[in-house]
């Protein structure tokens, strides 16, 4: 892993997480802003809660949640995918007025939501950039012991043959000694059985 990614992630997801924590211990400031645009959304969509309380602090769980996996590391493109679909409504909502300050702050919203998408588009790295290295690395250890193999074997064939001359050189001397003995041994033999 990059040490600027170890940087980088957590800076993103700072905001986020703090955003977050703000939004479950004070629901009610965000939920008043929210109220107009969740009413309508709300009877149109059963499935949505009409509390907007509740939906920001669901907004805020979002927030904690996958700000601390990207923090972390862990599911980095899903949680960098409910980060920006959480940050795109924001940024792409129309303001009351277009005063200077709204309009950087939407920018910003906007810059944090292309960076968490560039992050949950990118492509997934293979660890197989590792295995051709480790193949080779594989390879010239199997070449060096064949080759030290093959330097003990010689090695073996050598002490095994010299081993052979020593005990034939043994042999024979053995076989002379015995033969110079027996050659002492027979006369008196010969004078005894007389």
């Amino acid at each position: 892993m990059r040490p600027i990614r170890m940087i980088a992630r957590p800076l993103l997801a700072a905001p986020f997480i703090k955003s977050g924590i703000e939004a479950l211990r004070d629901p009610g400031s965000r939920a008043e802003q929210v109220a107009p645009t969740v009413k309508p959304l709300a009877d149109r969509y059963t499935w949505l809660p009409n509390d907007p309380e509740l939906l920001v602090r669901i907004q805020g769980a979002v927030n904690v949640g996958a700000g601390v996996l990207l923090a972390l590391g862990r599911l980095q493109r899903l949680s960098a995918l409910a980060l920006a679909l959480n940050t795109l409504p924001h940024a792409l909502a129309p303001g009351a007025e277009d005063r200077a300050p709204d309009r950087s702050e939407r920018l910003t919203e906007l810059a944090k939501a292309g960076a968490l998408l560039m992050i949950a588009t990118e492509p997934i790295r293979r660890k197989s950039a590792l295995r051709p290295k480790a193949r080779v690395q594989a390879l010239e250890a199997r070449h060096a012991l064949d080759a030290q193999t093959r330097k003990l074997e010689r090695r073996a064939r050598r002490m095994a043959a010299r081993a052979a001359r020593t005990q034939l050189r043994m042999a024979a001397k053995a076989g002379r000694a015995k033969g110079a003995a027996a050659a002492r041994t027979r006369p008196l033999r010969a004078r005894i059985s007389r």
